[in-house]
């Protein structure tokens, strides 16, 4: 039985589509020493970045958290709450991430090859459980 419906299965076309969500969250410790480190006085986008301070400037959390802190410093924060620049942060670190994502050579060459490949950024709310689509979908 299951071998006489393979020919006709072979042959049926299902568009596929491949999803990629990059999924930030509501009271990212990340964010927020990344936050603390662009609003120091002393901060410096010509020098070194070290957003923990208690890590060597060449360490790999440094390393990781550094294009954040950099993105944060661009960001119009001033006049703002803690709580209402960190969700700005978040949803900015989210909506910088889809877009490199979107322009690697992985998912470009997805798309060249005609795959349908979808990136979306969503945030998550740890309070209330609830995803947050940001509408920065990328994708053919």
């Amino acid at each position: 039985m299951v071998r006489s419906l393979l020919p006709p299965l072979v042959h049926l076309v299902i568009p596929i589509f491949l999803l990629v969500v990059i999924v930030g969250h509501t009271s990212c410790g990340g964010a927020i020493a990344c936050l603390k480190a662009a609003q120091t006085p002393n901060f410096n986008l010509d020098g070194d970045i070290v957003t923990i301070d208690s890590h060597p400037g060449d360490s790999p959390l440094n390393r990781w958290l550094e294009p954040l802190t950099r993105l944060v410093s661009t960001l119009p924060l001033a006049g703002k709450s803690q709580e209402e620049a960190l969700s700005i942060v978040i949803d900015a670190n989210v909506v910088e991430q889809v877009e490199r994502l979107a322009l690697s050579k992985t998912i470009q060459g997805a798309w060249e090859g005609g795959h349908p490949v979808r990136i979306h950024g969503w945030v998550y709310d740890l309070r209330t459980g609830l995803l947050r689509d940001l509408g920065v979908t990328k994708g053919p």
